[in-house]
């Protein structure tokens, strides 16, 4: 089991300024996580949303078609902006095509 030391250490979070190792365990960071809103979609949640498989949207993303996206740190996840991604669409939306082509980023 680690130290109370280690833990505050580890999740600064828990540790409130000058408080106590009792203080600390009062803190719900779950909670605090909890009521931060969503700003961003992982591909499956991205491709959920906009109706398609994740298949196409990274196809869409290979051709430089896709909704705007950004690895994240460490390069292993691929993030969609829920806001640009609402325009997307919208913009996508607004085109008519009903062929499938998508407008390439500029």
């Amino acid at each position: 089991m680690r130290s109370g030391a280690a833990r505050l250490t580890r999740y600064p979070w828990l540790a409130p300024p000058g408080g106590t190792q009792a203080a600390a365990d009062a803190v719900a960071p779950p909670a605090i996580v909890a009521q931060v809103p969503r700003v961003t979609l992982s591909p499956a949640e991205a491709a959920r949303a906009l109706g398609v498989s994740v298949g196409t949207l990274r196809s869409w993303e290979r051709q430089g078609c896709g909704p705007p996206s950004f690895v994240a740190p460490g390069g292993r996840l691929r993030l969609y902006p829920v806001a640009l991604l609402a325009q997307w669409a919208a913009e996508q939306a607004g085109r008519g095509d009903s062929d499938g082509d998508r407008v390439k980023r500029s």
